[in-house]
């Protein structure tokens, strides 16, 4: 089944009924397990690896119509359990993105494209399997609350010293030899858990 976007006045509701749609629920009953975009949340939850993959292509599709103003919009993005490897390049097309919830999957790399995420206030990358962050995360100046707790890390990157507007930073249950240099520079950092 194809689904036609309408180009004129399209709106975020139109993004979570065209996801519901996927889910083989008709658009008059409830799909409980599709992701959620909706206009009050402005949020999308997948729980799912089949529901990702839909999602991807949903982003694709309005991307490639020129819809970019509805992804746009989304302002929290969390995949979880969804065993993602790598950031999915299609979400970098979700450029208003205020929080990326990725725990609990099976993330080795961390693209230093994430520092595309200029509008990033919250970022969870907890138990994954990372082992260590690009410099590009000391450019994300937006960042308040960063939770990189079970992963592989032995350190952090220099430059998350620039990171003025941190205000936490979970890395417990890592390997962590020593803390950056410069990172008395976070003088906004009300909470650091590096046990």
């Amino acid at each position: 089944m194809r689904l036609e976007i309408p180009m004129k006045n399209v709106m975020l509701s139109t993004l979570a009924l065209a996801l519901s749609l996927y889910t083989n629920a008709g658009p008059t009953q409830k799909a409980s397990k599709a992701p959620r975009v909706s206009h009050e949340d402005e949020e999308a939850n997948i729980k799912d690896t089949s529901h990702l993959v839909k999602f991807i292509s949903e982003i694709l599709t309005l991307a490639s119509c020129g819809n970019e103003e509805l992804l746009v919009q989304i302002k929290r993005l969390s995949c979880t359990n969804c065993e993602l490897r790598d950031i999915p390049s299609e979400f970098f097309h979700l450029s208003g993105l205020e929080e990326l919830i990725l725990n609990n999957n099976n993330l080795c790399y961390v693209t230093p494209n994430i520092a595309k995420f200029k509008s990033l206030k919250i970022l969870d990358l907890s138990n994954n399997r990372i082992k260590e962050l690009p410099e590009t995360i000391g450019e994300m100046r937006s960042l308040i609350d960063i939770n990189l707790s079970n992963n592989f890390l032995e350190k952090l990157p220099n430059k998350i010293a620039n990171l003025r507007q941190l205000e936490r930073l979970t890395v417990r249950h890592n390997t962590l030899k020593k803390l950056p240099s410069g990172f008395s520079k976070l003088k906004q950092l009300q909470y650091l858990d590096i046990r």
